[in-house]
């Protein structure tokens, strides 16, 4: 699985491909494969982190009251309360980062994104809607510019609530 530090990586090879195929007439399948990928793996990322740190929290809520009974019927107060103390900082340092790490909200930003990329691709491939009359040339073009303003809403979604944090 990609993390955010070998995005750069990813983006330089990216671009090199981009450059490089220029003249092939490539361009608009590697840039669907670059943000295609991108977007997708973030997505499945983010949802895994969002499951994750939800069961986590969960099971670590239902556990503070199931000790706190052990502990009161059948063995005094002091090892219990340092584990209850343990399942409720956990919990709510799960909760904290599902909060801070906004999991649920990247997991469905990136699958739109996903999911509006693919619509692109089948509408350019099929050659329906908007790509009906034109020639390769315009269709090409016409690919481009549609899956960059997919990319460039998603980055200015991103932006805004950027601002808004700090």
């Amino acid at each position: 699985m990609k993390t955010c530090t070998q995005r750069p990586s990813l983006e330089r090879t990216f671009v090199n491909e981009l450059i490089n195929n220029l003249d092939e007439g490539r361009c608009e399948r590697i840039l669907f494969d670059y943000l295609f990928t991108w977007y997708s793996t973030h997505s499945i990322k983010s949802k895994q982190q969002y499951h994750l740190l939800t069961v986590s929290a969960y099971i670590f809520l239902a556990s503070v009251p199931i000790i706190t009974i052990i502990k009161g019927v059948i063995f005094g107060t002091n090892p219990f309360e340092i584990i209850v103390a343990i399942l409720t900082f956990m919990s709510g340092l799960c909760v904290f980062l599902l909060n801070t790490w906004k999991c649920q909200e990247n997991w469905f930003r990136y699958r739109s994104c996903a999911e509006s990329l693919k619509l692109e691709l089948t509408r350019y491939v099929s050659k329906i809607e908007a790509y009906k009359d034109l020639n390769d040339e315009q269709k090409r073009t016409l690919f481009i510019e549609r899956i960059s303003i997919v990319a460039h809403s998603e980055t200015a979604i991103w932006l805004e609530k950027s601002k808004i944090k700090s």
